[in-house]
């Protein structure tokens, strides 16, 4: 079968598209012949053809380009697509589904698309301009409606977009499987026990992720415990990107809280990286795609919203449409269990990322109805901007110790 791929994004290993670089390796795997149209960077220039794999980079790396071209580019696809005559075509939900749509009513071919990040989630996510966030908001209206009324059968990468695309769409969501093999996970010694909590930032390493809140947060939980326990708890840091920044960074701390920081610098697969959130107890993350996943392997996770030097207090309407929507997400995917996971609010507080971290490890745990309830109203009242500061960390100071220690 020769599938034609249509893609915002660069596929190199080790970007932040790895992903799709593991999704098209496992289809020719299968045996299957891939023509990929993707984004021209650094990585790609041109067109490169690897066995049954054919890129063509065509489109520009900026937007602003994007929009000028836009009529362009949907002529090179077009053109494309009717000399290669595939027999499916995958769109990523982005920009590029409008080209895809045409492309496959014109060649009457099915469409699937892949279900990952899009550029109105990065919209909203990741800039702090109100009009900026406003069209975010916009175009993911917009796609959502789109993509109920197209009923087009979607792709997950990953059982957390699965399940997040299962209820969005009134489509047929596919799951691309890959083998989980917990074993490969013993080369980064990430294992779990009754005593012992293990951390795990997996993902992009970047001065705008501020991975340094985070060192510094787990720093502050290192020095407040006693040798035992201070024995029974460790970071793991796992990724891509400035490795030269955060090792610097690192050196930097005292060497008790070295000790306890593990970072593997590899490019890690995708099932790899299932492994590693499958084997520790917390996950910290930036609210990206490892959210769900997450959530799918039952780790607790703690989320910090971080955009350069910029303050969003949740009274910011527009943080609290995004919470809403993970929130409903979450109830929706994990019923009761949802208040298992914990989010934190848009902070630079180290004292807040800290004590999110501490409530995280502490519901490591099975806890009853009526305790759940009881945490529910604590997790509310992270979002009051007047008592996130000051009644969490005296609130929750010794939560780490509980349960997990007991």
């Amino acid at each position: 079968m020769k599938i034609f791929m249509i893609l915002y994004a660069s596929i190199a290993p080790g970007r932040a598209n790895s992903d799709l670089y593991s999704l098209i390796k496992e289809l020719l795997s299968r045996g299957h012949k891939v023509v990929v149209m993707a984004r021209s960077d650094e990585y790609q220039k041109g067109t490169i053809k690897i066995g049954d794999l054919i890129l063509v980079s065509i489109y520009p790396h900026k937007i602003i380009t994007w929009i000028l071209l836009y009529p362009y580019m949907l002529l090179r696809t077009l053109i494309r697509a009717l000399k290669e005559r595939p027999d499916v075509i995958i769109s990523s939900k982005s920009m590029v589904l409008p080209i895809a749509f045409i492309v496959s009513r014109v060649l009457k071919r099915p469409l699937v698309i892949l279900f990952r990040e899009t550029l109105a989630e990065n919209l909203v996510y990741k800039y702090t301009n109100v009009l900026v966030r406003t069209l975010g908001i916009l175009l993911y209206h917009i796609e959502l409606h789109f993509l109920r009324a197209l009923r087009a059968p979607i792709l997950a990468i990953d059982e957390g977009l699965y399940a997040l695309a299962s209820n969005l769409y009134k489509a047929k969501v596919l799951l691309m499987r890959y083998p989980v093999s917990i074993s490969v996970t013993n080369k980064l010694s990430v294992t779990t026990s009754n005593r012992n909590v293990v951390i795990v930032y997996s993902g992009r390493i970047s001065k705008d992720r501020n991975i340094e809140m985070l060192i510094d947060a787990f720093c502050c939980i290192i020095e407040e415990l006693d040798h035992d326990k201070m024995n029974r708890v460790k970071l793991v840091i796992t990724g891509y990107g400035e490795w030269n920044y955060l090792l610097r960074y690192l050196r930097t701390k005292p060497q008790a809280c070295q000790a306890k920081i593990h970072v593997y610098r590899g490019w890690l697969r995708r099932k790899e990286v299932l492994d590693i959130l499958f084997n520790s107890d917390v996950g910290v993350e930036t609210f990206q795609r490892r959210f769900p996943e997450c959530i799918q392997l039952g780790t607790k996770v703690v989320d910090y919203l971080l955009t350069g030097n910029i303050i969003l207090v949740p009274k910011d309407p527009y943080y609290e449409y995004l919470y809403n929507i993970v929130n409903n997400m979450i109830r929706t995917i994990m019923g009761e269990r949802s208040i298992n996971v914990v989010l934190t609010y848009n902070s630079k507080h180290i004292e807040d990322l800290k004590e999110k971290i501490k409530l995280a490890v502490s519901l490591c745990h099975k806890v009853d109805k009526e305790v759940r309830l009881s945490i529910s109203n604590v997790l509310k009242q992270l979002f009051d901007p007047h008592k996130a500061l000051i009644k969490v960390y005296k609130g929750i100071k010794m939560a780490i110790i509980s349960v997990k220690y007991d």
